[in-house]
């Protein structure tokens, strides 16, 4: 089981040195998570003012303890918060 936690997390490291450099300080959150939001009505209007106006992105998100799946931890007080599991 350790060897598979430490290949899984060689790797993980390995992606993001490929993606965001080799410098972990300059790693961004919203460097990796740029949501494009695409307006439900006018979103494929067809006319490229409208959808420049109401469509959005790729912008990068600032993570953080209150977006989806998003654990809140902090050192003082420990696990704060953890995701939910929405069912239908």
């Amino acid at each position: 089981m350790t060897d598979t936690l430490s290949a899984a997390m060689a790797g993980s490291v390995d992606e993001l040195r490929e993606r965001l450099g080799g410098d972990p300080t300059g790693w961004r959150w919203g460097d990796l998570h740029t949501p494009e939001l695409e307006n439900a009505t006018f979103g494929k209007s067809g006319i490229g003012p409208i959808e420049w106006l109401f469509n959005h992105g790729p912008a990068g998100t600032s993570g953080g303890d209150a977006i989806v799946n998003a654990n809140g931890w902090s050192a003082d007080l420990g696990t704060r918060s953890r995701p939910c599991a929405l069912c239908a």
